[in-house]
Order: C-alpha cells, then sequence, then structure tokens
C-alpha cells in the first residue's frame, strides 16, 4: 500500500523527522557501523585492502570472463591465433595481424535472447488487489517502459541481461534508488519528483567481492569501477587512479574512494558518501544464463564451449589464409641457362632468363618448361573441419535444424532437435522469469508495498502453424470438460495471436 504523510518516525540516532517509506532518504544523519573514513580499525592501509581484496571465484574466473566477452563480440581475436611451432615468429605475427573472426557466437547467443523476448512477457504487481492493479498504470507502468532512468523498456534491458548471463554465466543487477535533491514528505511529493527503483548491470569483473548465507542470499555485495572521468574541458585529465567502490548491505550502503598518485606506491582509502536503507536485504539480483552443479553463486556460460570451438576455427582460417597467400602462384620451372652451354660465352648463357621477380626455378636438365602447382589436399582438409567445427557449434547450441545447417534424415529426428531447441529456450526464460520476480519485489520493498503480482514467461517457445494449434485446441477443448484446462489453452493461443501487444492488453486478457 502506499503511504500517506502522516505515515512517518522519527530517527532514534538524530533529531530529524524521516518518511517511514525506506525509499527515500531525507538527510543522512547515519554513521556507518563498520567502515568509517577511517576503516574499522582505524588502519588506511587495512581498509585498502579490504576494498581491494577479491571473492576466491572474481580470482578464478577474471581472465576466462574476459575471454569470453571477446569470443562473444570478436574483439582482441589476434591474441588467440597459435603459433606453429614449424612457424618463424615473424610469419606468425603477421599472421595475426591479419586474422579475421567468424563470429557464429555472438550471432547464436543474440539470436537466442532475441526468440525469448520475441513474444510477450506479462508483468503484473498487484494482481490479487484491483484497487491496486488500477494505481499501478500510473508510476508501475513507467518502470516497465523506463526501468533505468535512461529510457530503457524492461523488455530491452531484460535481454541484454540474458545475453550477459549466457556470456559469464550470470549477471548482476542492483536495484537503487536516486537521492532527492529536497526534503521528501509524503508519497505524492515522491511520485512528483519521479524518485522510484531503478535498474543497472553489474558484469562480473567489476562484481568484485560479496558473501551469502546459507541459503544462498546476500549478506553484503560490493562492486568497484574506474573513475576516469574529465569534467572540466579546459584543465588536464588527472593523473591519480581512481577506483570507486560501491558496498551493499542488508540495511546501509557506502561508496569509498581508493586513489593512487602515479610513481607512488601508497595508496589512499575515503568514505565519499554512505547511508541507511533498511530494505533488510541486498538489493542486488544474480541472474543465471544456467545453473551450476557445483556452485550456486555461479552459472555455467553458454559461450565457453563454442566460443573455444569458434576461436578453433579462427585459427583454421589463419592456417588456410596463410597456405593460400604463400602458395596461391604457379611457380615456373625451366632448365638453368647456363648449363645449356659448355660455353661459358654462350650467347644464351651471357643473356640469362628474367621471366619475373621469385617466380622462376631453374634446373639442369633436358625437360621443356613447365608450371608447379602447389598441392590442394591440406587446405582441402581444413575446409573440411572448419565445416565439421561449424556444425559442431550449433549441435552444441541445440540449434542445429533451426539454422538450415544441415537436414535432418528424419522427421522423428527433426521433432528431437526441435524439441531441444524449445526446452533450451524455455529453461533459460524460466531464470529470467525467476529473476524478474526478485527484482519486482525488491521493487515494491523500496516502495514500502508488498509485492501481490505476477512474471509470466512463455512456456514454449515452437512455431507450430497457428491454424494446426487452433485446431488442436478446439478438439481438446472439446474431449476434457474441465474448465481451467480450456482457460489455460485459450491463455496459449492469445499469446501466440497477441505476442507484439501491450502487457496492459496481455494482462486484461488473461
Amino acid at each position: 500500500m502506499a503511504l500517506t504523510a502522516d505515515q512517518y518516525t522519527q530517527n532514534t540516532e538524530g533529531s530529524e523527522f524521516h518518511y517511514l517509506n525506506p525509499n527515500v532518504k531525507i538527510v543522512s544523519v547515519y554513521q556507518p557501523d563498520f567502515a568509517g573514513n577511517n576503516g574499522a580499525s582505524g588502519n588506511e592501509d587495512e581498509l585498502v585492502k579490504v576494498l581491494e581484496a577479491k571473492n576466491p571465484i572474481h580470482e578464478k574466473y577474471c581472465k576466462l570472463w574476459g575471454d569470453w566477452y571477446n569470443w562473444y563480440a570478436g574483439e582482441n581475436i589476434g591474441d588467440y591465433i597459435h603459433r606453429h611451432h614449424r612457424e618463424r615468429l615473424e610469419i606468425w605475427k603477421k599472421r595475426k595481424e591479419r586474422a579475421y573472426y567468424y563470429n557464429y557466437t555472438g550471432a547464436i547467443v543474440d539470436l537466442i535472447a532475441a526468440f525469448i523476448y520475441s513474444k510477450t512477457v506479462v508483468r503484473s504487481f498487484f494482481k490479487q488487489n484491483e484497487q491496486l492493479a488500477q494505481q499501478e498504470h500510473v508510476e508501475k507502468n513507467e518502470f516497465w517502459t523506463d526501468c533505468d532512468l535512461k529510457g530503457t523498456s524492461i523488455d530491452e534491458f531484460m535481454q541484454k541481461a540474458n545475453v550477459f548471463s549466457q556470456i559469464f554465466g550470470f549477471i548482476d543487477i542492483v536495484e537503487d534508488m536516486p537521492k532527492s535533491p529536497e526534503e521528501i514528505v509524503n508519497e505524492q511529493q515522491r511520485l512528483d519528483a519521479n524518485i522510484r527503483p531503478y535498474l543497472y548491470h553489474v558484469i562480473p569483473m567489476n562484481a568484485v567481492n560479496w558473501e551469502v548465507d546459507d541459503k544462498g542470499e546476500f549478506l553484503w555485495y560490493r562492486w568497484c569501477k574506474k573513475v576516469d572521468k574529465q569534467e572540466n574541458p579546459f584543465s588536464l585529465k588527472p593523473q591519480a587512479i581512481i577506483h570507486r567502490y560501491y558496498t551493499w548491505t542488508r540495511n546501509a550502503w557506502y561508496i569509498h574512494e581508493v586513489k593512487q598518485v602515479p610513481k607512488e606506491r601508497k595508496k589512499i582509502a575515503y568514505l565519499v558518501d554512505s547511508g541507511i536503507h533498511n530494505l533488510g536485504m541486498v538489493p542486488v539480483v544474480r541472474f543465471y544464463g544456467k545453473r551450476d552443479m557445483l556452485n550456486e553463486n555461479i552459472g555455467k556460460s553458454f559461450v565457453e564451449p563454442i566460443g573455444k570451438i569458434n576461436v578453433g576455427i579462427a585459427n583454421y582460417v589463419s592456417l588456410l589464409e596463410e597456405e593460400i597467400s604463400s602458395k596461391v602462384f604457379n611457380i615456373l620451372a625451366l632448365e638453368d641457362p647456363n648449363a645449356m652451354s659448355d660455353s661459358e660465352t654462350s650467347d644464351v648463357a651471357a643473356s640469362g632468363v628474367e621471366i619475373g621477380n621469385n617466380n622462376a626455378l631453374l634446373w639442369s636438365g633436358q625437360h621443356p618448361p613447365f608450371y608447379l602447382a602447389p598441392a590442394t589436399d591440406p587446405g582441402r582438409f581444413i575446409i573440411e573441419w572448419i565445416d565439421k567445427s561449424t556444425e559442431e557449434i550449433y549441435k552444441l547450441a541445440t540449434l542445429w535444424t533451426d539454422t538450415g545447417i544441415r537436414e535432418s534424415r528424419s522427421g522423428v529426428s527433426y521433432s528431437y532437435e526441435f524439441n531441444r531447441t524449445n526446452a533450451m529456450l524455455a529453461d533459460k526464460a524460466q531464470l529470467m522469469e525467476e529473476g524478474e520476480i526478485q527484482v519486482h519485489k525488491i521493487y515494491c520493498r523500496w516502495s514500502g508495498e508488498e509485492w501481490l503480482g505476477t512474471i509470466d514467461y512463455p512456456d514454449s517457445y515452437d512455431v507450430e502453424v497457428l491454424e494446426q494449434e487452433l485446431l488442436i485446441v478446439t478438439q481438446a477443448k472439446n474431449a476434457v470438460r474441465s474448465p481451467t484446462f480450456k482457460r489455460e489453452l485459450e491463455k496459449r493461443i492469445a499469446r501466440k495471436v497477441l505476442s507484439h501487444s501491450t502487457t496492459d492488453v496481455i494482462e486484461t486478457i488473461m
């Protein structure tokens, strides 16, 4: 429920009144309980060490996360071109400069994310309360159309989150609240000032440290970014290296900066800002691309297995390109004119033979001139292996039959491959649905409300012809007498027919 202007409480640590709704911090009177200006023990060096400490998962996977992103984006490919053991160093370096990348990995990841959000996701804040449901179309629709205060719709934002989760195995989404420039005393004033929760991504490389409880929920969470903006266009960029650390606990937040001046080994840490939120939880949701069976804190990267093969293809292509560039021209072979006469003053021997630059091979013999053509077997073998590797990428991605790589041999085989693809998409959609539920619950916590709504991603991504499915639904409704069964079939058809309709329309129909 929205709070009224009379619902406030006296802050026991200060003399100011605070709006009870915990999403608004009017004036910060909170003193950090364990991370003040000089750190927990008054030792500045210790605070630097605490802030820069890395979670074991971060230390283990940080380099791999960078590789996986490069394989998705097709960046820094030269770093993954291997040197052949019989290859000269200068040849290898030139081959790295010429390297290019057939980016199957990025195309597949983007295709899967587009599939998942090609159908309508039904969202509601207060489905079980009609009075509140009527109010949600004012403020809550603003969240769905602009969830990051940058004009990004929630579908677009979540689709990007899905891409990140497939690359790294997981992606963290922080649900923050902007600070108010003036004192907020009631809910209407908050609405007028557009002070509401908003979202932003934190990629794993920036999520430096965290801790979870026995339930797997965050006890605290810290992420970092480098501060390198040049605010004044008429002054030189500061030479000092500054990293800003954002720390969330279940009831408070802190912003620290660690500064290092070039040519000086000592680092300085200081508290920039802090405050309380009293949510009783860390407002960070971890979205997974695929659950890891052994470690619940990370997910399985979708890019890792197919990206390795894609890098292998880049190496095969590079070798083939080198083979072509070094042997594409035929070599003319003819007898050495110096061996054609016993006389050193022979006119033929004296004049010599000049066919071209580095394209004639001379030898002594009695055969007429002929061309030496390079062998094609190595190139053919490489091309066949590239084709095989490409097939394996799509098979691992369970998109084999849907991309035209190879036709299935039978209807049973096609059905099997299609069902695998559909199940893969449905599983990823389910994980996104679970994450979004947590996002909406935190939104309502910020607003002092109880979440009574629903998040419903499609359960199937099949491509059956609509007329065929309508026939199946009609026959099933005649055969089964359950009203609930009939309504669920109708909902399934409605989602397909109106896949591009707004959430409001779909929710009304549901």
